[in-house]
């Protein structure tokens, strides 16, 4: 349902209900950029360690996998460029 038909067919609730459905979405799209990508069982759970321990463990979560990633693509070039060569001329 678009817009402009729930601000003419809906009432001033059901406006106001998807305006708050949209800004939750965005606030989850936004936390998920700003936390850790993998489980920190001994992080601390309490304010403000929570926050500067989750912001130092995403950062490494995110460098890890941007690692990870390139370690990954080096070795499918490496091997799979060899293999799928192979394959072709059989």
């Amino acid at each position: 349902m678009g817009f402009l038909s729930r601000l003419l067919g809906g009432g001033p609730r059901d406006l106001l209900a998807d305006l708050a459905e949209d800004y939750r979405a965005e606030a989850m799209q936004a936390a998920k950029k700003i936390a850790p990508t993998r489980p920190h069982p001994r992080a601390p759970d309490e304010p403000p360690a929570n926050l500067l321990a989750g912001g130092v463990a995403a950062v490494m979560d995110r460098g890890r996998d941007a690692l990870k990633g390139l370690v990954a693509r080096g070795n499918d070039r490496s091997r799979g460029g060899k293999q799928r060569q192979r394959d072709l001329n059989a």
